[in-house]
């Protein structure tokens, strides 16, 4: 009877009290400063690869806003400190895939503008202006990362890991004196893509690929595989490779060494992590995407590449 009383008398002093807290709360308006939107530049190069860059604006992350493509841009191209004259700006126009903080996609119709004249040459500097009314204007610099080529693609061996058939092999190549340089390996076979399954062995005592040790034949990776020179510097490298080989129909294994600036090494890097996060863990902290667009955001990036083609029967 008591503890009926006293839970009682515990409702009857809530009751009494709730108007009191409720007149106590203060509804404060939030103000978020607004961000003036900059220019957003794209522009990924190679060795004679045709220009091709894109502009965007940039739109807040926690809104509705989609971002545009623009046009109407002020470009101006540098090649070392000499303006390139008569670039001859094409506008082309398709759909452009874009990969945001959250982890969702947004396709854009995309204007790109695009030349055929002074092709990118390996080794070489060029800066690019940027400007369009209403936007402050951006710029960066890039430098072209010099070519590497496959010296030597062998297959040594072939083995059996549970119950499936890898292929192992060799590819050797020479690392360039003097600067420090940024790789990534991708592989394919005739019967489709597969560097998501991917194993890399070192010799060394230090292993600079930092994969998760998975298989008797070394490193697995998922992905495509990015390293640098740092336990190799101006030195012959030689990395051995085992693939998984799926049907009895491949008969050709091509390695590709992509040889990157370093503002693409990051770039894709930051790409490949900010995907693979938000495809495995929705609730994880954002990536944040390599930029280095001065006033803007974006990526002017290069890299070169060299094929090592294999026949396996």
């Amino acid at each position: 009877m008591k503890q009926y009383f006293k839970n009682s008398c515990f409702a009857i002093l809530l009751f009494a009290t709730m108007p009191i807290i409720n007149s106590c709360e203060l509804v404060v308006p939030l103000k978020l400063p607004k961000i003036p939107q900059k220019l957003v530049l794209n522009c990924q190069l190679g060795k004679n690869s045709v220009w091709q860059i894109r502009f965007s604006n940039s739109v807040p992350s926690l809104g509705k806003l989609q971002p545009q493509s623009l046009r109407d841009i002020n470009i101006t191209l540098k090649k070392g400190n000499t303006i390139l004259q008569n670039m001859d700006w094409q506008i082309d126009t398709d759909t452009l895939r874009i990969r945001n903080q959250n982890g969702t996609t947004t396709y854009l119709y995309a204007y790109a503008y695009s030349s055929f004249q002074n092709l990118p040459e390996a080794g070489e500097t060029y800066t690019i202006e940027a400007s369009k009314e209403g936007y402050p204007a951006v710029t960066a610099t890039e430098t072209v990362p010099p070519e590497v080529e496959i010296k030597n693609a062998t297959i040594i061996d072939s083995a059996t890991y549970n119950f499936q058939k890898y292929y192992i092999f060799d590819i050797e190549f020479q690392d360039p004196q003097n600067q420090d340089n940024y790789y990534s390996l991708i592989v394919f076979n005739n019967g489709g893509f597969f560097s998501n399954d991917l194993s890399l062995k070192e010799n060394d005592q230090q292993d600079p690929f930092g994969g998760t040790q998975g298989s008797p034949f070394g490193v697995e990776f998922y992905d495509n595989c990015y390293f640098t020179d740092a336990l190799f510097k101006n030195q012959t490298k030689k990395i051995r490779i085992a693939v998984p080989i799926y049907s009895q129909q491949i008969t050709e294994i091509s390695a590709v060494l992509v040889t990157h600036s370093k503002a693409n090494y990051f770039y894709e890097q930051t790409s490949q992590q900010q995907q693979q996060s938000s495809d495995e863990d929705p609730f994880s902290q954002p990536t944040i995407i390599y930029n280095n667009i001065t006033n803007g955001l974006g990526i002017f990036a290069s890299s070169n590449k060299d094929f090592g083609i294999l026949k396996i029967r």
